[in-house]
């Protein structure tokens, strides 16, 4: 008969058995990203990120897995709920710890639930369900006050809003190939001022003499030593921002790129043949995911040639579905051909009163996150 597990961390599970459940899954919510995040100490001990992970056992096999953690802030989650938080400590009740569901540090839509391929889809539903109750239940029982569930499915969402959690909708801007046989094709989509000044752009970044190479893991193993290029330009950026948090250290990136090399994507601009910029990115199943950019020096255009123009060329010629340009609905994206792409959460708070008035926040900016969907999608291409 099936039973229900608890793991204090992703170690504790053979790695076989997490990547047999993983196959669908982002490379976020993969054996190898998830467990280097712990072996280097970026969660787990004094981090704020305590590791559980919950699973279905039937015998021998196991059916299911949702990694979760126990935190006592709310940082490196990317779904913002500080005001929240602020609003409970001024009424008096608690807020930490709270229970997450999510990949750290990643703001990445997918499933959270990773199940069996062999699992029907009725059989698949009921499995989420039971994973979802024995997390409030676990929740609960380590003195947590709110379960949130982030960057999930519409599946997963709606069944966990059948338990009683309420949905939370958000705004990234993604890149997608609309069957582009060359760059040129997706620039003809602008108008003509906005497409000059994109050629203009790119020209004056090869005439500083910045050359930009794009290295793909899954074609050829990304040289391990790159990692201090792609870790200084991730910490130098963190510390560029008053608001910066640099949740992940030297050994993280060199542990990804040892171990987790066939999913990087990374793309690099060198000068005289060395490197100044780059931009750190994951990818798998046809989907590219940015996450980190930095630069040693100020190059006018290079932070778009690096994150922009210059991935979405090389995904259009290796006939990629997507580029996810990451957390943050920001101008300079959607200026660049980047449109809205709806992201969902699911969130539970054990205080009702409070669960009532966040629930109703929540449903009056979900009417503006839609809204501001249906007025920006139209308009992406004619600036």
């Amino acid at each position: 008969m099936a039973s229900l597990r608890v793991w204090e961390g992703v170690h504790e599970i053979e790695a076989g058995l997490w990547e047999n459940l993983s196959q669908t899954a982002s490379p976020f919510h993969e054996y190898g990203f998830l467990s280097s995040l712990e072996i280097t100490g970026c969660v787990g001990g004094d981090t704020g990120w305590e590791p559980l992970v919950f699973g279905v056992e039937d015998n021998d096999k196991l059916l299911a897995v949702m990694p979760a953690y126990i935190k006592t802030h709310s940082m490196g989650e990317f779904v913002y709920d500080w005001s929240f938080a602020d609003s409970a400590h001024r009424s008096g009740i608690s807020y930490y710890p709270k229970l997450v569901i999510t990949a750290p540090f990643s703001p990445i839509s997918g499933q959270r639930v990773l199940v069996d391929s062999d699992v029907d889809e009725l059989k698949e539903s009921h499995l989420i369900r039971d994973l979802l109750e024995n997390a409030l239940d676990e929740a609960k029982r380590r003195g947590c006050h709110s379960v949130h569930l982030l960057f999930c499915t519409e599946k997963e969402s709606q069944i966990a809003q059948e338990l009683g959690f309420f949905e939370r909708l958000g705004i990234q801007l993604h890149w997608e190939n609309a069957d582009y046989d060359c760059f040129d094709d997706f620039l003809a989509r602008f108008k003509s001022k906005r497409r000059k000044e994109i050629k203009r752009e790119r020209r004056l970044l090869k005439e500083a003499g910045v050359e930009v190479d794009h290295l793909n893991g899954s074609e050829a193993p990304i040289p391990v030593d790159y990692w201090k290029h792609a870790y200084r330009f991730y910490a130098d950026t963190v510390s560029r921002f008053h608001y910066g948090r640099q949740y992940l250290n030297e050994d993280f990136f060199r542990t990804l790129f040892e171990r987790f090399n066939s999913r990087l994507q990374f793309s690099v601009a060198t000068k005289e043949g060395t490197p100044i910029a780059g931009a750190f990115n994951l990818e798998k199943d046809g989907r590219r995911y940015g996450r980190y950019w930095g630069a040693d020096e100020a190059v006018p255009f290079l932070h778009f040639e690096v994150c922009s123009y210059g991935p979405v060329q090389d995904a259009i010629e290796k006939k990629l579905q997507a580029f996810e340009a990451g957390a943050g609905a920001h101008a300079h994206k959607f200026y660049r051909g980047f449109g809205p792409a709806l992201t969902r959460s699911a969130h539970c708070y054990f205080h009702n009163g409070f669960h009532r008035a966040i629930d109703v926040y929540c449903q009056r900016e979900a009417n503006h996150v839609l809204e501001e969907i249906r007025n920006v999608a139209p308009s992406v291409f004619v600036r």
